[in-house]
């Protein structure tokens, strides 16, 4: 198995300028034979977790992180950057 990764985009499968936690969905994308693959598309369910509490809340960025290192993603990230 090859390293994971996480995209946060929009519903539309566009990188947006939301915070990771606050953005519609994730796509997970695993390294096989040196190429990034698609392998699914996750619904962010985790949006308005603990919001009311404060924005930017640690217990909503742990939660998040603990959900995708249970689908074995590696890396998250808000947007790509290209060299």
């Amino acid at each position: 198995m090859g390293l994971k990764f996480a995209f946060a985009v929009s519903s539309e499968g566009t990188f947006t300028k939301k915070h990771f936690g606050d953005t519609d969905q994730f796509l997970i994308y695993e390294v096989i034979d040196n190429m990034l693959v698609h392998k699914s598309s996750i619904q962010n369910d985790f949006s308005s977790f603990d919001e009311e509490q404060e924005h930017g809340s640690k217990k909503k960025a742990k939660a998040i992180m603990d959900f995708l290192k249970e689908k074995d993603v590696g890396k998250m990230f808000r947007k790509l950057l290209m060299l």
